[in-house]
This record gives structure tokens, sequence and C-alpha cells, in this order.
């Protein structure tokens, strides 16, 4: 055999690329060459037969609405979700703001000139909450402004008292030194009517057997802006009016007999911190 030409066991091997044509030009010249001149091989070739490609069914109609429909369900459902966190999102920083702008800002800045309550791990109230309370004092009054927590809109008040009538630790916990004279509270408002808190305590004496006794009744109650009459009893932390605040002619008549000096400590909060609570 002469050393250019391809035996038939080379051959053999290339007949089932050169059926299915996937061999390149040059080997299919060479093996067309081949058979052209070999009988057995030429016979081989014409006996080999090569597979049909198995082609996958096509998909129904029906089964191929149900595939369109599925993509097109969760294509609509990522769109609502993002539409959704988008929308949340955006009531999220609307709130915050609103929060800020209506509610903590305002009376972050009552705060100027006054001094925080508590440094440093003091500030820290016995369940974790950080302290946002600051005082000051004149002549004449004690004055404390304490902050809202955290988005809440409904927290948040400023007190005036007379000196040495009450003052406020480093934990942040009120004491009071004398309550028979009256305490005016003014929560911070943004979205409700405007009213006071008054607190105050009134001394009865009682004939003991021992001798006399002094009984301290406190009271803390509503009124409208103007000081002129009491509007409810104040609620209790359970949102109950409590018992131990007598009937709403005590408290206006607790109003009645400190209504001057009420209307003193209304007009130095005004002076202090008018601007801010108009």
């Amino acid at each position: 055999m002469n050393k250019n030409e391809i035996s038939c066991n080379t051959i053999i091997d290339l007949l089932p690329l050169y059926k299915e044509e996937i061999c390149s030009e040059e080997t299919k010249e060479l093996v067309e060459e081949h058979l052209s001149g070999c009988d057995s091989c030429r016979k081989l070739s014409e006996s080999l037969t090569v597979a049909e490609p198995v082609k996958a069914a096509a998909p129904s109609e029906a089964e191929t609405f149900r595939k369109v429909g599925r993509k097109l369900k969760r294509s609509r459902f990522t769109k609502v979700m993002a539409v959704l966190m988008c929308v949340c999102i955006a009531l999220f920083g609307a709130v915050n703001a609103a929060w800020y702008f209506l509610k903590y800002r305002p009376m972050k800045l009552m705060c100027e000139g006054m001094s925080q309550i508590g440094t440093g791990d003091l500030r820290e109230t016995p369940n974790g909450r950080k302290l946002s309370i600051y005082v000051a004092q004149d002549e004449n009054y004690f004055y404390s402004v304490r902050l809202p927590n955290y988005l809440n809109f409904g927290m948040g008040t400023a007190t005036v008292a007379p000196i040495g009538a009450m003052g406020i630790d480093e934990n942040g916990m009120n004491y009071y030194n004398d309550c028979t004279q009256p305490i005016l509270t003014i929560p911070h408002k943004p979205f409700g009517e405007d009213y006071y808190l008054v607190g105050c305590e009134v001394v009865t004496t009682e004939k003991m057997q021992s001798g006399s006794s002094y009984n301290l009744t406190w009271y803390i109650f509503e009124t409208d802006p103007e000081l002129s009459r009491v509007i409810k009893p104040a609620l209790s932390s359970s949102g109950e009016t409590s018992d131990i605040m007598g009937e709403i002619s005590d408290m206006n008549d607790i109003l009645e007999t400190h209504k001057e000096e009420l209307a003193a400590m209304k007009q130095a909060a005004m002076d202090r911190w008018g601007k801010y609570l108009k």
C-alpha cells in the first residue's frame, strides 16, 4: 500500500463522521476518494445508516398558554411587590419627616440654653431608654422639657413650677418638695387641641385619737388654653380616670384658688417657649 493511501480501517473509523456530515471538508474528500476505488468500503458505507435525531414534541397550545401565564403572573407579582416596597419606603420617610419637623425639632429648639439631665450612662432609664430631658431655672421658676421618643407624636411636654416645688433627679424621675404649689405642664400637640395640665395637692386636716394629721390629696387635670375651666381629670397610665382625682368641682376650686399663680406660670412659659408652642 502506498504510504499516501489511507487504510480501510481508517476509512471505517471515519465513516460515521462522514455519514453524519460532521467531518471537515478535507476528510470528506479523502473518504470519497477511497470509496471510489474500494468496493468493500463503498458497500459498507451504503449499508451504514445514521439514526435521525429525536426531536422533542412541540408543546400543546394549552401548555404554551399556561407557561406564558405563569411568567406573566411572576412578572406582575414582582412589579406589585416593587411598587409596594417603594410605597412603604415613601410612607416611612414621610412619617419620619413629619415627626422630625412637626414634633421633635420644635421641642429640641425649646431646649436651647437648658442643661440635659444626667451624663453618660445616667442618661439611660432602668428600661434602657435614653433620657431626653432638659432643665433650667430663673429666680422664680423651674423649667423642664421632656423630648418625645422616636416617632412618638403623643409624648413631649414642657413644665413650669415655682422654685423649690419640684425637681428632676439624674435618672429622669420627678421629685416634689411642695406640691401644694401648682405645677403647670404644657403637652406639645402638633395635631391636636391645645390644653394645659395642672397638678396640685390639697392639704386637709383630720382629727385622730393621737392628735392631728395632715392628709394630702393629689389632683391633676386638663384645662382649656385660657386656664378658665377644667376640661377633664387626667388619665392614669391604664387609660382610665383615677378614683383619687376627686370631683370636677374640686378641681375648678383649685383652678380658681391658684388662678393668678397659674397665669404667671403660663406667661413665663410663653416668654421662654412661645414661638415653639404656637
